[in-house]
């Protein structure tokens, strides 16, 4: 199986999608806990806690990315 790469825009971009979505999850628990719905707002909890270690993995993808990117630069400054 092919792995696919991503970008550094592509990964912030998903990290603020990820962002947004845990935002959301937390107010719809918020919104169900109230009303009381609590199997919802328990939905909505897992919901934001998946999503939480998927902005996690984009972050190191990220920082990966950004690491190896300025090993690259160092490696050249040295060369130089």
């Amino acid at each position: 199986m092919k792995q696919q790469t991503k970008t550094n825009g592509d990964l912030i971009k998903m990290t603020f999608k990820h962002w947004n979505s845990m935002k959301r999850d937390l107010a719809l628990a918020e919104i169900a806990r109230e009303e009381g719905r609590f199997e919802d707002a328990q939905r909505h909890e897992l919901k934001f806690h998946k999503t939480s270690l998927k902005m996690e993995l984009s972050l190191r993808a990220l920082q990966r990315g950004v690491l190896t990117l300025e090993d690259m630069m160092n490696e050249e400054t040295e060369s130089e």
